[in-house]
């Protein structure tokens, strides 16, 4: 499966903790939605790399609702939810 993603891979954004923590909070403040953990992931990317894509339309995709009630929680105020 690797090797097949690998075919069609450009290139790897790496986000840190705290731009995942970030894209939570947008998301839910903009939206009143929540999605996945690897879904933020992939939103924090696409923030990440928004000056790169100045112009072009980026969509993400993502799944919902699977989130840490209570790292969910602090992240909405405004709390660090790494130990």
């Amino acid at each position: 499966m690797l090797a097949l993603i690998w075919k069609g891979i450009e290139w790897i954004v790496q986000v840190s903790d705290t731009e995942i923590s970030e894209s939570m909070w947008i998301i839910y403040e903009c939206t009143h939605n929540i999605c996945e953990g690897a879904g933020f992931a992939a939103i924090a990317a696409a923030l990440k790399e928004s000056s790169k894509n100045k112009g072009l339309k980026v969509s993400v995709i993502t799944s919902v609702g699977n989130v840490d009630r209570d790292v969910f929680a602090k992240i909405l105020n405004g709390e660090n939810f790494v130990d």
